[in-house]
């Protein structure tokens, strides 16, 4: 019975985290494609993370982790508020639907 219940936690888990990184992903696409980039590459509009989780209706502090956890992987460089981008097509991977 605590096997099916560890389980069954882990997945629903699974499932949130899923659901914030295909939102964090489609607000970094949104971004990409409706600001232009300044002269080093990042995106051209400061705005504070706070706001960036606040629009795609998730905890900051959740949204905040997964940006640094896109940064641990090289995809993206965080600069204060600025935010630069190098990787897009691991960003487009998460939007795939998941096959569970």
């Amino acid at each position: 019975m605590s096997y099916y219940i560890k389980q069954t936690d882990e997945k629903i888990f699974e499932m949130g985290q899923k659901i914030l990184k295909q939102r964090t992903v489609k607000l970094v696409l949104s971004m990409k494609n409706f600001f232009e980039l300044d002269e080093q590459s990042y995106i051209g509009v400061l705005l504070r993370r706070e706001d960036m989780a606040n629009f795609i209706g998730v905890v900051t502090e959740s949204f905040i982790l997964k940006l640094g956890q896109f940064q641990k992987r090289g995809w993206i460089k965080i600069k204060g508020k600025k935010l630069k981008f190098f990787i897009w097509s691991h960003f487009c991977e998460y939007l795939q639907p998941s096959v569970n």
